[in-house]
């Protein structure tokens, strides 16, 4: 039979309150377990003394806010052991790549996008904005430099809409579906199941990461190597983005029928986050649908799918 006994008190084993010079004893606990006797033997008591409750209360925070840190190291353990063993296992290689990390912590942290992180309750500096903001600067000065190079008849008005065509986030998500990257993603359950892994701004924003991932990694120059490898490779097509609604407007007068019109066929999400889906018509006919987050963006988009679909179908 367990029986607890009633807890006890040795008046010898006491302390003094610092404050106010109260005793403070410590209770002794025994039972009996299966026949065995059991004894707890609990901490002095607390003084209920106004400084003596001062300084629990410190303590408290200071035992609290130190359990937090310690349980917070172990999140952040448990999900980079978590995040590692997903893109370890979706095979993201060299093949995809052309480029091999030394360093695979940046390449997870390149393809852990805010909505994972947060979903984890990790800290706001494991996600890739960080990367981001470093892959985007060095994109633009490596996009500079190579048409500034490579096209010294151009001013600097026709250099910066070359740049903008190839930097905006239509393009970028481009080259961010070529290498598969949506496949990678850690995208929260929320965003996964509402079609995350193809947006154009989270995939854009993860190619930008990836490039600042490769620098930190490999260099200046193992990160040009792989903007011209997978971002260059097709310049003249990407160059017409800029001006598509333009071009292709005159492409269409070039032709047998001349009309040409862009169709709104959907508007979806709330005002602040509004999905714009347009239709590009040549006489009647369907050719391409763009979207974006602005109706003038889903119109440029589809334009521009125009324009390519227009090319190869002269070639």
């Amino acid at each position: 039979m367990n029986q607890i006994l009633k807890p006890s008190v040795d008046k010898n084993d006491y302390i003094e309150c610092e404050y106010c010079k109260n005793k403070l004893y410590r209770k002794t606990i025994e039972w009996q377990l299966y026949g065995d006797k059991k004894v707890l033997t609990l901490d002095y008591e607390r003084c209920n003394c106004k400084e003596a409750e001062v300084y629990w209360n410190e303590y408290d925070l200071k035992k609290l806010k130190m359990l937090e840190e310690e349980r917070k190291l172990e999140l952040m353990q448990e999900f980079a052991q978590k995040a590692e063993k997903i893109i370890k296992n979706s095979k993201m290689s060299k093949r995809n790549l052309n480029y091999k990390f030394e360093n695979f912590d940046l390449l997870v942290k390149a393809m852990t996008h805010s909505s994972y992180a947060n979903e984890h309750r990790y800290e706001k500096k494991e996600n890739n904005e960080r990367l981001e903001f470093l892959g985007d600067a060095v994109l633009e000065v490596t996009i500079s430099d190579y048409v500034f190079r490579e096209y010294p008849g151009y001013n600097e008005g026709r250099l910066t809409k070359l740049r903008s065509s190839l930097v905006c986030e239509y393009t970028l998500a481009i080259c961010a579906r070529d290498v598969e990257l949506g496949k990678y993603l850690l995208l929260s359950r929320g965003e996964d199941a509402t079609g995350g892994r193809e947006r154009d701004s989270i995939l854009s924003d993860a190619f930008e990461a990836l490039i600042g991932a490769i620098y930190l990694d490999g260099g200046m120059d193992r990160a040009r190597t792989f903007i011209h490898t997978h971002l260059l490779k097709d310049v003249e097509d990407k160059s017409l983005f800029y001006d598509a609604k333009t071009i292709l407007q005159e492409m269409v007068q070039a032709g047998p029928d001349p009309r040409l019109e862009y169709v709104l066929t959907r508007e979806a999400g709330p005002d602040h986050n509004k999905e714009f889906t347009v239709e590009a018509k040549i006489g009647g006919k369907t050719y391409a649908i763009g979207k974006g987050k602005t109706k003038k963006g889903a119109e440029q988009i589809a334009a521009y799918q125009t324009i390519l679909l227009l090319k190869k179908r002269r070639r």
